[in-house]
């Protein structure tokens, strides 16, 4: 009689990949070592844990604008003439910082508050967010990334959110069969839905983008997975995303001009360029902007002039100026 097959034998394709994932656990350990870096699992888990103690909310005044900071989450206030800020991150070329604060900014009369609620979300950027008036107005806010002060590691998330704007209460929105966690997606409300479409996920090793939509009813507090007819964009994220008008999402690009009287107070909660120094925001990436009543606001986005990198980690490297021809002639 022949040898019976082991049926619990694990084949070696799934040992050398176990061997080769040991191996870049042990490389990372010894080279956050090296930096002077926890791990990013470590670092999450004591900031929820600070976030817990936080027995009650409160509110602060800020003197002035929040930091400079890109991929933070811009969004009217669903009944109010308010700007509602949450995350975002801040890169100087050499250490990033990412933050979960919450911040309101009142354009009447150009001031900005701080919120702090117990059990809030850990810092993010890169996640979306939208308010709707529903239960005298809610904040929601999903995915998104983490990244140490290195850009050694990064975390996405898949987590879901909600803040009562009336009670300032945060609350994680446990649901099953939702997307992915990822970064750079896009969402909207759709009627008493959110839909969201796309991003993408980068561990550092591998990076995928996704083509997938996917709902969640506020009524019924569920996700589903969206298996639409036709021919749709492909992976993607950082894209355009908006309502069409007709129950439908659109990712096409079309140019609105703004009507109705200006806003009586500062028009820009931008910090870094203010609108007295010119007619119009500087040039920028990453930055945040949304429309309230009749008017577009900006915010943020990362500026060169800020950059402590070298030119070839900034946005100028390969743009063919003088240094870059005397250090080819140099060689």
């Amino acid at each position: 009689m022949g040898k019976k097959k082991n049926k619990n034998k694990v084949s070696g394709a799934v040992k050398t990949a176990a061997k080769t994932e040991k191996k870049l656990a042990s490389k990372l350990k010894k080279e956050l070592a090296d930096l002077g870096e926890e791990d990013i699992a470590k670092v999450l888990a004591e900031i929820e844990r600070e976030e817990s103690k936080r027995s009650a909310a409160s509110e602060k005044a800020l003197l002035g604008p929040p930091s400079a900071r890109a991929y933070a989450s811009l969004t009217p206030h669903p009944t109010y003439n308010e700007l509602i800020m949450f995350g975002g991150e801040y890169h100087d070329g050499q250490k990033t910082e990412v933050y979960n604060d919450l911040l309101i900014f009142n354009p009447e009369k150009g001031t900005w508050k701080q919120v702090k609620a117990p059990s809030g979300p850990p810092p993010r950027s890169a996640h979306q967010a939208i308010a709707t008036p529903a239960n005298k107005g809610e904040l929601w806010v999903f995915g998104g990334e983490f990244t140490s002060p290195t850009e050694t590691q990064f975390h996405h998330y898949k987590d879901l959110w909600c803040f009562s704007l009336a009670d300032k209460k945060w609350e994680k929105v446990v649901a099953p069969n939702g997307p992915s966690s990822r970064s750079g997606h896009r969402m909207v409300l759709l009627g008493r839905k959110l839909v969201v479409f796309g991003g993408y996920h980068d561990d550092g090793r591998e990076c995928r983008y996704f083509d997938d939509a996917y709902t969640f009813c506020l009524d019924t507090r569920t996700w589903t997975k969206l298996s639409p007819s036709g021919k749709g964009p492909c992976a993607r994220s950082a894209c355009v995303m908006i309502l069409a008008g007709n129950d439908s999402v659109s990712d096409e690009g079309f140019t609105l001009k703004l009507g109705g009287a200006a806003p009586t107070g500062n028009p820009s909660p931008d910090a870094s360029h203010p609108a007295s120094r010119r007619p119009g925001p500087s040039p920028r990436m990453s930055a945040m902007a949304c429309v309230l009543r009749t008017s577009l606001y900006v915010y943020g986005g990362p500026s060169l002039p800020d950059w402590i990198g070298t030119d070839s980690e900034g946005w100028e490297s390969g743009s063919g100026s003088d240094s870059d021809s005397e250090s080819d002639d140099s060689d």
